[in-house]
C-alpha cells in the first residue's frame, strides 16, 4: 500500500514537472509571437507618419517615452506598457547631418588680367584634367530609424534571451542578429529598424 501510494505521488510529481514545463514553453512561444506582431504594428505606424509628414519624429529619452506628435496614434497599442519581455520601446532616430554647402569659386590670384580679351571672359570654364568623383558621404549608421527594447529602469527589467531573439530574426528577418533589420544592439537589447537604408 505504501509502495503504490509512492509511486501515485512520483507520477503525480513528474506529470506536474512536464506540465509546468510545457506551460512555460507555450508562455515563451506566445511572448515571441506578441513581440514580432507588435514590432510589426510599431513599424507600419511609424512608416505612416512618415509617409504623411515627410519626417521621422524625433527620438524618445527617459523624460520623453512617446515621440511627440504620436501620442495619440500610439495610445491605444502597447508602446508604453513595454514588451512582452519587459523593458521599454525607444524610438531612435538621429537626423543625417546637412549636406555640405557647394564650394565658392575661387579668382584666380590677382583677379582678371586687365590684358585678358572679352571671350574668355565669357567662356565656360577649361575641364579639370584630373577630374574628381566626390560621393557624398554614407549616413551615419545611427541615422536609420528604428525601433529599440531598452532596460535602463530597473522595475522593468528585460528577460529575453538569445534563444529567443535568435527565434525571432529567424521568423521575422534574415537569421543573422548582425545584420537586417532585427538586430541586437547595445547591451544585447533587440533594434528592429524600420527601413534598410
Amino acid at each position: 500500500m505504501t509502495l503504490a501510494l509512492g509511486l501515485a505521488v512520483l507520477c503525480l510529481g513528474l506529470a506536474s514537472y512536464v506540465v509546468v514545463a510545457e506551460i512555460g514553453k507555450i508562455r515563451d512561444r506566445a511572448r515571441r509571437e506578441r513581440l514580432m506582431v507588435e514590432l510589426k504594428e510599431f513599424a507600419t505606424i511609424f512608416e505612416n507618419y512618415h509617409n504623411t509628414n515627410r519626417s521621422w519624429p524625433d527620438s524618445t529619452n527617459g523624460e520623453v517615452r512617446v515621440p511627440r506628435g504620436m501620442e495619440s496614434v500610439l495610445a491605444s497599442t502597447s508602446w508604453s506598457r513595454g514588451s512582452p519581455f519587459g523593458g521599454n520601446y525607444e524610438w531612435l532616430y538621429s537626423k543625417p547631418p546637412a549636406p555640405p554647402p557647394p564650394p565658392t569659386p575661387v579668382p584666380p590670384p590677382g583677379g582678371v588680367p586687365a590684358d585678358a580679351a572679352p571671350e574668355t571672359l565669357l567662356a565656360p570654364p577649361a575641364p579639370d584634367p584630373s577630374p574628381q568623383v566626390v560621393k557624398p558621404p554614407p549616413p551615419p549608421p545611427d541615422s536609420t530609424p528604428m525601433i529599440v527594447v531598452t532596460a535602463y529602469a530597473p522595475e522593468l527589467p528585460l528577460r529575453i534571451t538569445a534563444e529567443h531573439l535568435r527565434y525571432i530574426d529567424q521568423k521575422l528577418d534574415d537569421g543573422n542578429l548582425a545584420t537586417g533589420r532585427f538586430r541586437v544592439g547595445f547591451n544585447g537589447w533587440p533594434v528592429f529598424r524600420i527601413t534598410d537604408e
